[in-house]
């Protein structure tokens, strides 16, 4: 992470012209008619509406956020006074959990702008947390101190009880036949086979010795999971998973802002993870190596105050849109937008040979439309989308070099090239000292040059012709060959190269 915010800041420092961060979540709209909420989740209706549903202490607020800047509450679905609330939805149904009354409520979202519950509430042993399983619609609900739930919700109007199991989860995350449960007393990782329901079996517990074993998340492939540790400077760790019976915890992540605060739920999308990390705000890390998450952005829902159960509760990702949702539990709804300025590239120019810095080199890309110089330590640092870029880099005292740079997404780097001096006189050979022919390198003006090789008597042993249509770096290949058809002997040979007013000179040494 030191490493990370070190390049960050050097790049940011080499010019101006280097503003963008390599991420923000951008607040884009608040929505706060409350004193308290709990957790968020979002729906997209066929018509293009999005949106939020909010737990707060005496129900849920269902609020419009298709113009994030004016979100609209569109429905308030009353409830017993609760602590901690959950919200998941089932093709165009929400599922409402209450944990102190313990009970499940549904909402028919068919018409998004005027929501409607179905019923009265349903009564269920652990309501705390809960998951649906979108490929099976079943809903697997949790709570602490009891055993598993599964409901069969296929039928909004008809909730069906598929069985009771003695497996007690703080919260848990399923898919493709596997369910992933947090086990806070047995600080344990528990991995169930669910694909045969009603029949549910262990498959693999797993040891997880943190101090509040919370919640979870698969990534895209299946092959790690991320697990949080609600506890004061608790983490957000990493299993991989390298079969159905194997997980092992690979590495963990720590709030680099705010060290003491408690880290609360974890959502994916694909290369990122969304972590609501209650006082120190909403985090977004880069997963695209899940063994070693690296800080994307941050945004503090909850500026100034203390570490505590207070601050951000939730965080949803999934709207078609590409806004976040995130709960506050004192200051309410946030809908932000996430921002990626894909990779900060500083490139570095140096002499060949030597190392040092070329400051004042022009370097020409052509998006920018114009050159822009390197500063005085041979930097010019660059934000990009990702792709392949080519450039040309140009200096009076060197040889112009192009070249192109890959920039990858949200790539953090720097890339070094090398440019030869120019020898007095302006032609490089090379080789030099040569035993048959060379290539004469030299910088030159648009239109045609024509170059005489004479040896140490001023006798003329061979001429070339050169033609371009642009300025630049050019390159002659001279044989070696004279007028007689045969090798020069050896010795000294001079190099004279002009266009018009523009002389080029150099020397090449012939050995035998």
């Amino acid at each position: 992470m030191k490493r990370w915010w070190r390049i960050l800041a050097l790049a940011a420092a080499a010019s101006p012209m280097s503003t963008a961060h390599a991420s923000e979540l951008l607040p884009l709209g608040r929505f706060h008619e409350y004193v308290y909420y709990t957790d968020v989740w979002g729906y997209a209706a066929p018509d293009g509406t999005e949106l939020a549903i909010i737990g707060t202490s005496t129900g849920f607020s269902i609020v419009d956020v298709t113009r994030p800047q004016e979100p609209r509450e569109v429905a308030f679905i009353a409830t017993a006074s609760t602590a901690a609330s959950d919200i998941k939805i089932y093709r165009d149904h929400a599922f409402l959990v209450n944990d102190q009354s313990r009970t499940v409520q549904v909402v028919s979202l068919a018409d998004p702008h005027h929501p409607v519950e179905m019923g009265a509430p349903v009564r269920i042993a652990g309501c705390h947390n809960a998951y649906i399983d979108a490929q099976t619609g079943m809903l697997y609900s949790v709570r602490p101190g009891q055993d598993l739930q599964v409901l069969d919700v296929r039928d909004p109007a008809h909730l069906v009880t598929v069985g009771s199991y003695p497996y007690r989860f703080h919260d848990l995350h399923v898919r493709d036949g596997r369910a992933y449960g947090l086990d806070p007393d047995g600080q344990s990782l528990v991995i169930l086979d669910v694909s045969r329901l009603p029949e549910v079996t262990l498959v693999k517990r797993v040891p997880f010795p943190v101090g509040y074993a919370h919640s979870g998340w698969l990534t895209e492939d299946g092959r790690y999971f991320f697990a949080t540790n609600e506890n004061a400077g608790g983490s957000v760790h990493v299993f991989e998973l390298g079969g159905p019976e194997e997980a092992v915890e690979v590495t963990r992540w720590n709030d680099p802002l705010e060290p003491a605060a408690i880290v609360h739920n974890v959502h994916i999308l694909g290369d990122v993870a969304y972590v609501s990390w209650y006082t120190s705000g909403v985090y977004a890390l880069d997963i695209r190596d899940p063994a070693q998450p690296a800080f994307l952005s941050r945004y503090d829902t909850f500026p100034g105050g203390a570490p505590g159960l207070n601050g951000c509760f939730g965080v949803y990702p999934y709207l078609p849109s590409g806004r976040i949702l995130a709960s506050d539990m004192s200051n309410g709804l946030w809908i932000f937008e996430q921002t990626f300025s894909e990779a900060d590239i500083t490139l570095v120019f140096e002499e060949a040979g030597t190392g040092k810095p070329i400051a004042g080199a022009s370097v020409f890309f052509e998006h920018l439309g114009e050159p822009h110089p390197t500063d005085h330590l041979g930097r010019f640092p660059l934000t990009l989308p990702q792709g392949v870029y080519p450039f040309r880099a140009a200096h009076p005292d060197y040889f112009s070099i192009e070249g192109e740079i890959e920039a990858e997404w949200l790539e953090v780097s720097m890339r070094t090239f090398t440019m030869r001096s120019v020898p007095e006189g302006g032609v490089l050979p090379e080789p030099s000292p040569t035993r048959g022919p060379t290539q004469l390198r030299f910088e030159a003006p648009a239109g045609r040059g024509v170059a005489a090789i004479h040896d140490a008597g001023g006798r003329e042993v061979g001429r070339l012709l050169t033609d371009s249509a642009s300025a630049g770096v050019r390159v002659l290949s001279w044989d070696g060959i004279g007028p007689d058809g045969r090798l020069v002997p050896p010795g000294l040979y001079f190099v004279r190269i002009d266009f018009g007013e523009v002389t080029r000179r150099g020397r090449v040494l012939v050995i035998r």
